[in-house]
């Protein structure tokens, strides 16, 4: 039994719940029957893998986190076509340094991921995060700083990954959609979230990278945009040995030597003048 009743008289019954979770569960099947599904063009499961594995490429490493992130999106996608429930669906949490490959990750699979949706933790309006799933209908949902977002949004968000819920007041009335939705999300601090909503994320958390990582994922990035080898290298190991180890910086570097026909070390001298690094 999930509630009694302990008074009852012709102009009320007073009840009390026994089984508080249980009637979580059956007040959110009630919801599952009476909502809305969202309607969803059709998917090619095998095309976005595809396009998945080169629009990852230019992360350089974490191939272990890599295949985990393809899962991932593999059954959000079969949710899409409902074929997976979506107490099913994995969510993952990029977490760790500044510089790290985070954010790099949340950008390319905003580039090939279908109806995703990118929502700032630190930026979100008042309307919240319901009224944005509600009004976007995404598929995928990128969220940048999660660790930023309000108690209420967090409370929000765990309903909407428990159940795949969301919920708004319209006309005085309860708008109810079914959405299947991933969450893809990076932190700065993952102990910031509810211990609730921590529980439904995959986290995986970065640390700095080590001089020679720094190096290798400079060349991977200024070889794409377009530097020779030993000219990404060099700028690489002049800002390692300087201690810096944000890509960012080397990519600045590169395209003030690109646009400004400058010299590589006076860039960086003129940069580490002023305290640039």
């Amino acid at each position: 039994r999930i509630v009694v009743i302990t008074y009852k008289s012709r102009s009320s019954t007073h009840y009390r719940v026994l089984d508080l979770e249980a009637l979580k569960k059956a007040v959110e099947t009630v919801k599952m029957e009476f909502a809305e599904p969202v309607e969803v063009e059709e998917i090619d499961i095998d095309k976005i893998a595809s396009d998945l594995d080169k629009a990852l490429e230019p992360i350089v490493g974490y191939d272990d986190v890599k295949k985990m992130v393809k899962v991932a999106v593999k059954v959000g996608l079969l949710a899409a076509k409902g074929l997976v429930e979506p107490r099913d669906l994995l969510h993952i949490c990029f977490e760790g340094e500044v510089a790290t490959a985070k954010s790099l990750f949340i950008l390319c699979l905003a580039q090939v991921l279908p109806k995703a949706r990118f929502f700032s933790g630190a930026g979100a309006s008042r309307a919240g995060i319901q009224e944005f799933v509600i009004k976007e209908e995404p598929l995928f949902l990128l969220i940048d700083e999660i660790d930023k977002l309000r108690r209420e949004d967090q409370a929000a968000l765990l309903s909407l990954m428990s159940w795949g819920i969301a919920s708004r007041m319209k006309y005085g009335k309860t708008e109810l959609k079914r959405l299947p939705i991933v969450v893809f999300a990076t932190a700065n601090d993952f102990e910031k979230l509810t211990e609730e909503l921590r529980s439904r994320f995959q986290r995986f958390h970065f640390d700095e990278y080590t001089r020679d990582e720094f190096i290798d994922v400079v060349i991977g990035v200024l070889t794409r945009m377009g530097a020779d080898a030993q000219t990404a290298r060099y700028i690489a190991e002049q800002l390692a040995d300087r201690g810096v180890r944000d890509p960012r910086a080397a990519i600045r570097v590169w395209r003030f030597v690109k646009y400004g026909n400058l010299k590589i070390d006076d860039v960086i001298e003129i940069i580490e003048k002023y305290k640039g690094f």
